[in-house]
């Protein structure tokens, strides 16, 4: 089963059942989850590429022993740090970019 799908179909009954909004139907639900994963993604990705630039140009610390492995730790540290803080709810982008995909695909 599409991990989206069964998301996106989970969120539009508990909305529909707790009278939060009217019926949603399912290819909806499913396309607003998918394009929420892709501004979560992006952000996430933003996110990691500001915080690996900020260690441009800073020597490795002496404890890691520095060089390639240190390099490459500091790259996925980034990337982790990139995932956690959008799950915590991001700086913005998410919620942005999720609109503006909404806003083109009615649009389209």
């Amino acid at each position: 089963m599409n991990p989206i799908n069964s998301t996106a179909t989970l969120t539009a009954t508990i909305a529909q059942a707790n009278g939060n909004q009217p019926a949603t139907n399912p290819a909806k639900a499913e396309r607003e989850a998918q394009a929420r994963n892709t501004a979560e993604t992006f952000e996430a990705m933003f996110l990691s590429t500001m915080l690996s630039s900020m260690n441009l140009g800073i020597d490795p610390d002496s404890v890691m022993g520095g060089g390639e492995g240190e390099a490459a730790y500091q790259s996925l540290v980034a990337e982790q740090y990139g995932k956690s803080m959008t799950e915590m709810g991001g700086i913005g982008i998410a919620d942005a970019i999720y609109k503006e995909i909404l806003r083109a695909q009615e649009a389209g």
